[in-house]
Formats: C-alpha cells, structure tokens, sequence
C-alpha cells in the first residue's frame, strides 16, 4: 500500500495477480496501481485484471489510463496491454471468457459473499420511516458482519452494483433486495461457503455491466 489516502490512493502489485472490483469511483478520486515502474489510474467503475508476472494489464469493463515508457495508453472494456512487448506499447483486444479461470471464478463468488453479507448487514439499521438505527451506523463504509465474519461494503443510500451484478444495498433501499437465503419456507439464512456457484444468483443491472461473460444470473433464479 503506498497511500491509503481516500481521495489518492495508490497500491503497488510486486507479484502475482489483483483482480480490482470498482464500484464508486467519483471524479475526486486518484486510484492507482503500480506494476513493474507502470502506473495505472482507474477512470470508471468496473472489473480490472493486473498480472504483475505476465507484465498484462486487462480490463473486462471499465476504463484506464496506462503511464509506460513514456506513453500514455487508454484502455477500455475487452482491451489489454502487454507491458512487456518491444517498441510503442498498443492495447489489443481480447476474449473475456478466454480469462474466465480459476482466480476470476473465485473473484465472483467472493463478490457474492460480500454482497450478501452487506444485505444482512443493512438490514440492522433499517427503521421505521425515515430513521436508521443500529450500532454504529455512520453512513457510507465498510461494516463487520459477524454471522459471515468478513468485513462488507454499504453505501449510504441507492444501490450500487458490483461488475459481477451484485448489488449492495443502502439500509433504506435494503427492502429491494432478493432474498438470500435457502429454501422457499423455513428462509433461513446460511453461512459462505453453502449453496452456492461461482455464477450463482447475481443479475446485471439495466444498461450496466453486461457482456463478456461476467453477469450474473436475472432477478429471480438462482436463489437456493
């Protein structure tokens, strides 16, 4: 992490790959990754692939600025960059199912958890009318859920949708959200790891997030 900052934020990938979820990202907002002395800044919400071993940069939806070699490379949705070619750097396109693997699979499953859990999480500081109540509700931010055991994202009010067609739902707009749970009568809610595929139960939003292969399942399917 080489700033934490909420309006500069700046991360630095030595190894491996980081498949980034952007959901909010506002015209205040600095993010940047680092990879190999490349600098890149995420301009749109969407789902970015960084493989600091391959030298690629990928992203699936979205947009990014690419600083390499003295150039300065847009990348949009199904475009790539392969860092480690000779001469002018150019961005090419790609099959997104082609990259669908095993760490992209684990990546949509954990955005499914997650938005679970910000469901059953949201649902504490709903109110009656216009109130909230709740321990410590202070607006937009991540939450611990403890039934899950994992830290969740809640905005303050709307709902915003991850790439893979979650949605994380605001306390007051909570009451929208399908049901997450297991059996049509006893509904009762389970634990991660239980009832679930890697495309499970998501939906894309309207006008948002489709194609390439990583939407979910429509609004009522999917809910075991």
């Amino acid at each position: 992490m080489i700033s934490q900052d909420l309006a500069n934020t700046e991360v630095e990938l030595n190894k491996g790959r980081a498949v980034i979820e952007a959901l909010d990202i506002r015209k205040e907002n600095d993010i940047r990754i680092d990879q190999n002395d490349v600098s890149t800044k995420l301009l749109k919400n969407g789902l970015y692939d960084f493989d600091a071993d391959h030298e690629q940069i990928r992203v699936f939806k979205g947009a990014a600025q690419v600083h390499a070699k003295d150039q300065n490379i847009k990348l949009t949705g199904e475009r790539e960059l392969a860092l480690n070619a000779g001469g002018k750097l150019k961005a090419q396109g790609f099959d997104t199912r082609q990259y669908e693997d095993d760490f992209f699979r684990w990546s949509a499953l954990r955005s499914g958890y997650l938005s679970e859990a910000a469901v059953d999480q949201a649902r504490v500081y709903v109110g009656p009318g216009p109130t909230w109540y709740g321990p410590g509700w202070y607006g937009a931010g991540w939450y611990w859920n403890p039934w899950f055991g994992v830290w969740t994202f809640l905005p303050a009010d709307g709902i915003f949708y991850s790439p893979f067609g979650w949605g994380f739902y605001s306390p007051i707009f909570v009451y929208r959200s399908p049901f997450f749970f297991y059996g049509y009568y006893g509904r009762q809610p389970h634990r991660f790891g239980e009832y679930h595929y890697p495309y499970g139960h998501g939906f894309a939003p309207p006008g948002g997030f489709r194609g390439g292969g990583f939407h979910g399942a429509p609004p009522g399917r999917g809910r075991r």
